[in-house]
């Protein structure tokens, strides 16, 4: 029953449109709204700014909501397969 009660929540709720800034690694900013001509007007600006590096533009911040799960804070590893994989401490000099 509290599964029929969350999908309704989420299927009752109104849209959110999402810009996500895209760079070489995983997307690490996103802004959404209800209002999707702000972030096309935002996606604009942006990228002028991309193009001309003199530009400035200010953007109000309603609300911020930040994750730290969603965050990296030093060195990221995957390893997929392998066999008998041991970590690396760099603070070490020497292995033991």
């Amino acid at each position: 029953m509290f599964c029929l009660v969350e999908m309704a929540q989420v299927l009752g709720s109104p849209p959110h449109f999402v810009l996500a800034v895209e760079t070489s690694g995983p997307s690490t900013a996103v802004v959404t709204s209800h209002h999707p001509e702000r972030l096309r007007r935002l996606a604009g600006q942006v990228t002028y700014a991309i193009e001309n590096p003199q530009a400035e533009f200010q953007v109000r911040v309603d609300t911020i909501r930040i994750s730290p799960s969603h965050y990296c804070f030093g060195d990221n590893v995957n390893m997929h397969g392998g066999t008998r994989d041991v970590g690396i401490d760099k603070r070490r000099t020497s292995w033991s």
